[in-house]
């Protein structure tokens, strides 16, 4: 199997599906989000849902009040209020660690396995790049 990477954004829909995967390869398969931008909270009460793992049992990680995150994200702080972070970019100083603002950027998929993310708010993801690679 070679290499395939998702670019994608949300649309105007209240909710979807921004990406569903499979792993049909036979073996194992890297999945690596590199890269999601999503609007800020203040501005919406959107989110997203990060599922992965057997159908019928998958593991469901729910990820609000987060601006962007990602294995390669570039960190610049608020310049209103200079060592606060007021997006709120997760991993990075003034980044609050509940279950709501941390996610996974790379998971394992066994054979039959899935890796799905669900958008709610419109227009709620600006970007996002996820790549998937055969181990």
């Amino acid at each position: 199997m070679a290499t395939t990477v998702y670019n994608l954004k949300s649309d105007a829909s209240q909710s979807g599906q921004l990406l569903s995967h499979q792993n049909t390869s036979g073996g194992n398969e890297r999945v690596i989000i590199n890269y999601i931008r999503m609007k800020e909270q203040s501005s919406v009460n959107g989110y997203i849902t990060i599922q992965f793992g057997t159908s019928g049992d998958l593991c469901n990680v729910q990820v609000n009040t987060c601006t962007a995150f990602g294995k390669h994200v570039a960190y610049i702080g608020d310049s209103q209020n200079p060592g606060t972070s007021g997006h709120n970019y997760q991993g990075h100083g003034g980044a609050n660690a509940d279950h709501l603002t941390n996610a996974p950027t790379e998971i394992m998929l066994a054979d039959n396995q899935y890796f799905i993310i669900n958008w709610y708010c419109p227009n709620y993801v600006d970007a996002c790049n996820i790549v998937v690679l055969p181990e």
